[in-house]
């Protein structure tokens, strides 16, 4: 019998080779307004945004800088949207726009530069490019080609904030910012600062406005003149998100998956090895046919989540929604991606999940970071990705929320012994120095840091054995609690690193905390896992005991004549299509005002979305606290509650 994925993979294959390409629509031409306004005795254009239209496009126009359009239409540094009304001094600036040869330079293409490589160098979008350059076929440009560049310098500006308040001044959270951080900076208290914030309840978030008290140091780094002062005023939508289960859908819907299938190397079904000569050294070949049941390595695991993404569809179906399905094979080329954006199909989507590499979804993020469509990455985990386009969705946790998460946890033991294990080496030095910031920030919620028991320990088995420096036992205290981080994701070091706290175990009253990169070892002996007291946070847990895992394992076996493993793919697919097809068909267009909310049933991945920042996409923050039991099972387990703070503690720290 022909195994049913191998039907499903040639049926894939026909249906992404046989998918019409989309002729690109033809430029928006910006039309000027003759709509003028008289705003504090300056005159204004009114400019209604269109789709299609950009800042270069709007910028050439009016004979205006896009620093200038920035200046008087901050909100656009989120991204133009269509509907949006821009006011346009109607006197052109020196900054004013040029088209002339100041207003480009040229570049000559080099060998393996696409348009989209070119486009992040100069920082510019490729539409601005195609502007610039009209008659040159993207698709096809030879090395050496002089293209024109827009010369534009377009940063925006620092915005400043209201002054009139005598005993605050405002300051905007930059990235790495921390209480802690701000206190040294303006030579504040942590306690003063967070009396001045005090509606900033889940800490300071990129992007945050907040109140700074007025010092003469303050007002050195943050003066600002009143004349100079932009407020902005953001209009919001007063939009209901509750939550309301519906148990029939009546939307209709379009999914694009853009996904690495490699079916070109599926295609290739023989083997030709040319190894071998014979006795005049002619070159033997012997062709060998492949297995009918053999896919390409690096395809099955995309395979499984595109399985796992069609019985969410069923269920979905099932309910009512009607969705259109467009599936793209991207294999790793970035011009394949550029291609498909450039066809606009995408624009037509209610919801696109992929592509699954940083290069590509920046491709598309950036092609559509003014479409409003909500766009999910399963695996990229960058923060930075999420500034350039407000509908990203980065479905795996960042390392930053995993550190934010980790050192919350530890901080609940900030009474008992803390150790932090690491190499002290120059590998893994960025990860270890973001953690322990990340720690003392949670620590210090408990109190001044000089009452906290902290020990850290640079390990290496290559160093003498009695070394006080060196060796965990020495940092570890008798009769009493120790909690132990191991601040690794090497297979090698961790293995030697718990192979001597295992060793420690009998002796000292302790658990460890790992990461959730240690469920990838495999070379690891499972006992120092299971007869300790290890914890490992984690985006995934799946529990067999549970009717719907295995009402999901049945169903697969059936339709497709295999199962999946824990660790594969088809149960994140499964869950990233479920949620935010259920998300659509509960809020229809209000979803993406409703997802922080929003919860959905789930297999393996329970996702609860949050913006970092005004303007931002949005992360998955929920991870899993595991317990390695003695029993050899993987339990999820509560995080700690958070202890009481003794208030009187914090009374010496401002002084």
């Amino acid at each position: 019998m022909v195994n049913h994925r191998i039907l499903f993979t040639f049926f894939l294959t026909f249906l992404l080779l046989s998918f019409p390409v989309f002729a690109q629509e033809n430029e928006v031409q910006v039309k000027k307004s003759t709509e003028r306004v008289l705003i504090e005795g300056k005159v204004y254009f009114i400019h209604l945004v269109k789709k299609g239209e950009t800042v270069y496009s709007i910028c050439k126009a009016y004979y205006i800088s896009p620093k200038t359009l920035s200046r008087e239409n901050p909100a656009i540094i989120v991204g133009l949207q269509p509907g949006q009304v821009l006011k346009i001094p109607e006197s052109s600036d020196v900054e004013g726009f040029t088209p002339d040869m100041n207003g480009f330079i040229l570049h000559k293409v080099e060998d393996g530069e696409t348009f989209y490589s070119i486009s992040r160098r100069y920082n510019i979008s490729i539409k601005e490019i195609e502007e610039m350059n009209p008659d040159l076929d993207l698709n096809d440009i030879p090395t050496e080609t002089v293209i024109k560049i827009p010369r534009i310098d377009f940063q925006p500006e620092k915005q400043d904030f209201p002054v009139s308040d005598k005993k605050y001044l405002f300051y905007r959270v930059e990235y790495k910012d921390t209480y802690y951080s701000l206190s040294k900076k303006f030579g504040i208290s942590i306690r003063k600062l967070k009396r001045a914030n005090e509606d900033k309840k889940d800490g300071l978030q990129l992007g945050d406005v907040i109140r700074i008290p007025r010092t003469p140091k303050t007002e050195v780094l943050l003066a600002a003149k009143p004349d100079t002062i932009t407020v902005v005023h953001v209009e919001m939508k007063d939009t209901v998100c509750e939550h309301k289960p519906l148990v029939y859908f009546n939307n209709s819907v379009k999914v694009a998956m853009l996904l690495p299938f490699y079916l070109d190397e599926n295609i290739k079904r023989e083997i030709v090895d040319s190894s071998r000569t014979d006795q005049y050294g002619n070159t033997i070949r012997k062709v060998t046919v492949r297995d009918e049941n053999w896919i390409y390595n690096k395809s099955l695991r995309f395979i499984e989540f595109y399985e796992g993404a069609l019985l969410a569809l069923e269920d979905i179906k099932n309910r009512g929604m009607a969705v259109e399905l467009y599936v793209f094979d991207t294999d790793q080329d970035s011009r394949k991606v550029e291609n498909i954006a450039r066809s606009r199909v995408l624009e037509d989507m209610d919801l696109i999940i992929g592509p699954v590499y940083s290069m590509n979804l920046s491709i598309i993020s950036d092609y559509l970071s003014n479409k409003n469509i909500p766009i999910v990455s399963p695996f990229v985990q960058k923060d930075e990705l999420l500034w350039a386009n407000s509908s990203l969705f980065e479905a795996n946790p960042s390392n930053s929320v995993e550190d934010a998460v980790l050192s919350g946890i530890v901080a609940t033991d900030y009474n008992k012994n803390i150790v932090l294990v690491h190499a002290g080496d120059t590998i893994e030095r960025e990860k270890v120095n973001k953690f322990k910031r990340a720690l003392m920030d949670s620590l210090r919620q408990y109190g001044p840091l000089d009452d906290v028991n902290l020990k850290e320990v640079y390990y290496s088995e290559n160093r003498a054995r009695r070394d006080t420096i060196n060796e965990i036992k020495d940092a570890l205290l008798e009769n009493e609690a120790n909690s132990i981080v191991v601040i690794s994701e090497r297979e090698t070091f961790v293995s030697e690193v718990l192979a001597k706290i295992f060793s420690l175990s009998k002796e000292y009253d302790l658990k460890v905390f790992g990461f959730p990169e240690w469920q990838q070892f495999r070379n690891i002996q499972l006992e120092y896992f299971h007869n300790m007291d290890l914890f490992i946070l984690t985006p995934y847990f799946l529990d067999y005991n549970r009717n719907d895992v295995v009402d999901i394992l049945k169903r697969y076996r059936e339709k497709f004549s295999t199962e999946p493993a824990s660790n594969s793919f088809a149960w994140i697919g499964y869950d990233i299509m479920y949620y935010f097809l259920s998300g659509i068909g509960t809020y229809g267009n209000e979803f993406m005002d409703c997802f922080p909310t929003y919860k959905a049933k789930y297999l393996i991945t329970d996702l609860r979305f949050k913006k970092l920042g005004f303007g931002s996409g949005a992360i998955n923050q929920k991870l899993f606290l595991l317990q390695y039991t003695k029993d050899f099972r993987e339990v999820e387990v509560p995080f700690p509650p958070r202890p009481e703070i003794d208030r009187y503690r914090f009374f010496f720290d401002e002084y």
